[in-house]
This record gives C-alpha cells, structure tokens and sequence, in this order.
C-alpha cells in the first residue's frame, strides 16, 4: 500500500528549518521518499493533500509509566485487577490519540502490556519497557513503609513493581531477571525521590560497585542503564559508573554537566510531573510526603521540584549536554497530555523546535531508533 502526504509543511527534526510544499511518500508504513517540489505520485498512491498543514515525526515519551493509574497508593494497589488492566489500556490510547507514537516506559510495564500492543488486541504507541525498577532495601523503589508494605494486592502478573537488590552480586541476579524478563533498557535508582516514603530526594542510593555491576549485565547484552536522579551526587555518581540516561536531573551542578557531555550521558528532564504533581497532586490523593517533596525537595528555602527542574535544562543546554523528554506521568488522568512537557521546556528557553526535537530525533537516540523513528 502506498500513500503520497502532499502540499505540507515538513519539521524533519534533522535540519533547523522546515522544508515547504513538501511531499511524503508511505509505502508499507516505511517513509520512501521526501520531496519539496511538486511531482508525479506514484501510480495507485492514497493521496492525502495537508493542504499546508505541518507534517512531522510522530511524538516520542522517554519516561513514562503508563501502567500506574492513581497518585493515591491506597487506592492505586487496592483496585480490582480488571479495572486496572482496562485503565492501562485507556491511558495508552490517550498517548496515542496525543500524537506519541513510541514510549519508553521507566517501570511498572509488565511484558503482555507491550505484547498486547504488538499483537492489537489493544490501541497504543509502540513501548519499549524496563520491566522491574531496580531498587536498593529502602530506596525510592522500596514501597514498604517502616517494613510494612502499602497495599497487599499481588499484580504481578499485571504490573511490575520494583526489584529491591542489595549488593553486587544480588543486583547482578536483578538486573539477568529483568533482561529474561524482555527488558529493553534497564532502570535503576540512583537517589531518592518524590513518590517514595523512606528516603528525601537527595540521598545517595546504590554504591559505585552496584551500579557498575549493573551496568555490566545490562552492556553484555546490547543494553543500556537509564538512573533516577534528583541530586547532583547521585548524577554524578550515576554517570561516573556508566550510566547511558539521567531520568530527572533535578539539582544539576555545572561540573557533572560538564561530565555528563564527555561521557555522552543523554539529560530526560520531567517537568510535567513536576508540574502536575504540584497542581493536581492534592485533588489527586497524594500522600502527604509526596506533596511536600513535590513543594521542597531539599528543605524551605530551595527550589521546588519544578523550578530545580527548569534550571537543569538551562544549565544542560548552555554546557551542551543533550537533553530528550519525558513527562514521566503516572495517574491515568494525566495521561494524553505528554506534550505539555514540550510547553515548559520552551518556558525554560528552549527554542519550539528545540522542544519538538527532543521529543523526536533526540528520543529516537536515545532509545537507540533514529533509523526508524525521529526524523
């Protein structure tokens, strides 16, 4: 099947300006051909003609969780599991319907999720999964509070909660369990952080000799590490170690952004859940750690989540450090809304085509796709 897109207005989010009158040329889903005069179509070609509406890439997600449907940890875990597996299914539409066609999701995604996809027994973008967080006992993945867990609901055949490893030798085991598992990166955490009941943002969590070994296993076979980060230790700790992506990069310090372009270490800020946290989070139900961590990560007085954000990206931007998106949402009604995170990227002075770019060609390097998505 071939289809001829013509009379558009192109964003190839390769070059810096758009390409006018241009032509795309489909055939089996596989772009074949991109020109900006008019010619011939091929004979049998769909034609859809824009009319001189932008055409580009689909959008790109590098940190989201799709898989979560509720802030409030109660509620979120104590659902029926049919319910849940519907609300899943829902919010994967909603990012598909918003224009984002690839998602690369940083922890809860159980593998039928994506194989559900593949199959289309359910609409979505394409997902590439981390399967289990990786997470030290008492860490930003440890959902137990004082040694009790929240909830006691078993969705692990339905949703994939964090693997607690303690170790070099455990989080080498961990890290093999979520590769046998058909893990398409590895996640792991290298702070605290804002959702998690035992632990402030700033934190260190995982020593070097942990973190290198897991980023060993998940190298040995094609992978690559992606580290939360919301302190600048954990950053630079995290990419000292080999880690490939910095989910956050809240409290960014100019020295590890310096190291962090030497090394080749991709930034994915998350402004949107900054934001939506700090607007919905109360309606929402979220715990009251959560909010006041949202409000003061590191104490009164600092920055909160959202501004500590936007001056990681400015600063990442002037060091050259390359930044994708990620809005790293997690209750399904915020879901649909991924690009809001490409507004506040330009509110923190990124150019608009600054903004869409990460969302496209830069995510497709990072989830390692730029000869198939992204431009």
């Amino acid at each position: 099947m071939i289809t001829a897109i013509i009379n558009g207005r192109l964003l190839d989010c390769a070059g810096d300006v758009p390409l006018e009158d241009a032509s795309v040329v489909i055939e089996d889903g596989v772009i074949k051909e991109i020109y900006s005069k008019r010619k011939p179509v091929p004979r049998g070609a769909t034609i859809i003609d824009v009319g001189g509406r932008t055409v580009m890439p689909g959008l790109t997600d590098a940190h989201d969780h799709p898989a979560y449907t509720e802030m409030n940890p109660e509620k979120a875990e104590n659902e029926p599991p049919l319910y849940i597996a519907l609300k899943m299914a829902h919010n994967l539409e909603r990012i598909l319907q918003a224009g984002f066609t690839t998602i690369r999701d940083m922890g809860g995604a159980h593998w039928s999720l994506r194989q559900a996809v593949e199959e289309g027994l359910i609409r979505g973008p394409r997902l590439l999964i981390a399967c289990a967080v990786l997470s030290p006992t008492g860490g930003h993945g440890d959902e137990n509070l004082r040694g009790e867990r929240l909830s006691h609901n078993d969705l692990g055949r339905l949703r994939t909660t964090a693997r607690l490893c303690d170790g070099e030798a455990e989080c080498r085991k961990a890290t093999r369990e979520q590769i046998r598992k058909g893990a398409d990166h590895i996640k792991i955490v290298a702070t605290g952080g804002i959702a998690s009941p035992n632990d402030e943002p700033w934190h260190l969590q995982f020593c070097e000799a942990e973190i290198k070994a897991i980023v060993e296993e998940a190298e040995s076979v094609g992978l690559y590490v992606g580290a939360h980060c919301e302190h600048d230790s954990g950053i630079r700790r995290a990419v000292k170690c080999g880690v490939r992506t910095i989910e956050h990069g809240l409290f960014l310090g100019e020295d590890t952004a310096k190291l962090m372009k030497e090394e080749g270490a991709y930034l994915v800020p998350t402004l949107a859940t900054m934001w939506w946290g700090m607007t919905y989070g109360p309606e929402e139900g979220a715990a009251d750690w959560v909010l006041r961590k949202y409000k003061e990560p590191l104490g009164p007085g600092k920055p909160d989540s959202l501004e500590a954000g936007v001056l990681a990206i400015q600063l990442a931007r002037k060091v050259g450090v390359p930044i994708g998106s990620g809005a790293d949402y997690w209750t399904s009604r915020s879901f649909g809304s991924e690009a809001m995170e490409l507004k506040l990227k330009t509110e923190s002075g990124m150019t608009p085509y600054e903004a869409i770019k990460s969302a496209t060609i830069v995510n497709a390097e990072i989830m390692r796709m730029q000869d198939k998505i992204g431009s």
